[in-house]
């Protein structure tokens, strides 16, 4: 009776000992499942926050070269409406000149006439006077 006894106390000490190791090794893998997967979210968040980075660099040079090819085409339509400008404004003070200047030739050939005029007639009045 004893030796049974002996017996079956080291079968449920042996029994204890593989329950309690299986239930350690349980808790290490559970421990090591949860690890895991807080290191993977861990990794997730620095990779989303890296990536949010680049993203927003990336979405900056964008705006920059955007806005310097726009500042080119607005700069390239001022010089153009600037020439266009300086054009008219040429037209219009060249016709300006041309006007003062046909004015001054008309005014000059009625002065040239007035002038001839007179010449004439005093010499057709002295004339005139003589005979």
């Amino acid at each position: 009776l004893r030796a049974r006894f002996i017996t079956i106390k080291l079968s449920a000490i042996v029994i204890q000992s593989h329950v309690r190791s299986y239930l350690v090794r349980r808790d290490i893998s559970r421990a090591t499942e949860a690890a895991v997967a807080v290191q993977a979210h861990y990794r997730g968040y620095c990779v989303r926050k890296s990536y949010l980075k680049q993203r927003n660099a990336a979405c900056l040079i964008q705006e920059h070269t955007r806005a310097w090819i726009e500042g080119g085409r607005q700069l390239e339509n001022y010089q153009q409406i600037r020439r266009a400008t300086i054009l008219m404004q040429a037209c219009y003070r060249g016709a300006c000149t041309r006007r003062h200047l046909y004015k001054q030739i008309v005014l000059a050939t009625k002065i040239q006439a007035t002038w001839r005029m007179y010449v004439t007639r005093t010499g057709y009045l002295t004339q005139k006077h003589a005979a």
